[in-house]
C-alpha cells in the first residue's frame, strides 16, 4: 500500500512537472506573438498620426502655423507613444489579476496576504504621482524645445546681420543657455524613470518580503513558515 502511495505521488510530480513545463513553453510562443501584433499595431497608429500632422502642416497658412518646434515634438515625442499601446490591454488585466491572486493568497496565508494587496495598493498612488510629475515634466521640456528651435530659425535666418556685426559669441551663449535649460529637464526625467523603474523591479521582492516578515512576526511561524507558501 505505501509502495503504491509513494508510485503515485511520483506520477504526480512528473504530471506536474511536465504541466508546469508545457504552459512556460505556451506562455513563451504566445506572448511573443501577441506582443509583435500589438507593437505593429502602435507602429501603424504612430505613422497613420505623423502622416496628418504632415498634412496638416502643409496646410496651414504661415500666420496660423505653429511653431516649427511644436511640429517637430509632435512627430518626434507625442506620437510615439502610441508605441507602447501593448500596455493597453493591462488596464482592465491588472485589477482582475490582483483580485484572482489576492483570492490564492488568502487560501495559503490567510490575513497575511492583506499585507501584499496593501503595498500594491500603496503603489497604485505612488504610480499616479509619477506619471503626473512626469507629464509635467514632458511638457516643460517640450516647451523648452520649442523656445529653442523658434531662436535658432531665427538666428538662421539672421546669419548674415549676426556676422556683420559680430554677435556671434553672445547669441551662442544664449542658445547654449537655453539648450542647458533644455537638458536639465530631460535629466531630471530620466532620473524619475529611472527610480520608477527601480522600484518597478523591486515591488515583487518587496511583496515576498512583506509576507515572510508577517508570518514571522505573528508568531504562527511554527504552523505556516513552510517551503511550500514560502515559494508559492
Amino acid at each position: 500500500m505505501d509502495s503504491h502511495d509513494e508510485q503515485d505521488r511520483k506520477q504526480m510530480r512528473y504530471l506536474y512537472g511536465g504541466a508546469l513545463c508545457l504552459t512556460t513553453l505556451l506562455y513563451s510562443l504566445v506572448i511573443h506573438t501577441v506582443a509583435f501584433h500589438q507593437f505593429r499595431l502602435g507602429m501603424r497608429t504612430r505613422v497613420a498620426l505623423s502622416v496628418m500632422v504632415f498634412w496638416k502642416a502643409l496646410r496651414l497658412s504661415l500666420t496660423s502655423a505653429p511653431a516649427a518646434g511644436r511640429i517637430a515634438n509632435l512627430l518626434a515625442t507625442d506620437v510615439t507613444r502610441f508605441d507602447n499601446a501593448i500596455l493597453i490591454p493591462y488596464i482592465v488585466i491588472g485589477p482582475l489579476q490582483l483580485c484572482i491572486f489576492s483570492w490564492l493568497l488568502w487560501r495559503e496565508l490567510g490575513w497575511h496576504a492583506f499585507s501584499m494587496v496593501g503595498i500594491v495598493t500603496l503603489l497604485l498612488p505612488l504610480q499616479y504621482v509619477v506619471f503626473r510629475y512626469s507629464s509635467s515634466l514632458r511638457i516643460c521640456i517640450a516647451t523648452r524645445t520649442d523656445d529653442r528651435t523658434r531662436f535658432m530659425n531665427e538666428f538662421l535666418n539672421a546669419i548674415a546681420v549676426l556676422k556683420m556685426y559680430a554677435w556671434e559669441h553672445p547669441f551662442s551663449a544664449f542658445v547654449a543657455k537655453l539648450r542647458g535649460s533644455e537638458i536639465k529637464g530631460l535629466a531630471r526625467r530620466a532620473r524619475l524613470q529611472a527610480a520608477y523603474l527601480a522600484l518597478f523591479n523591486a515591488s515583487g521582492k518587496l511583496l515576498v518580503l512583506s509576507a515572510v516578515l508577517s508570518l514571522m512576526l505573528s508568531g504562527e511561524r511554527e504552523q505556516m513558515f513552510t517551503a511550500d507558501r514560502i515559494f508559492f
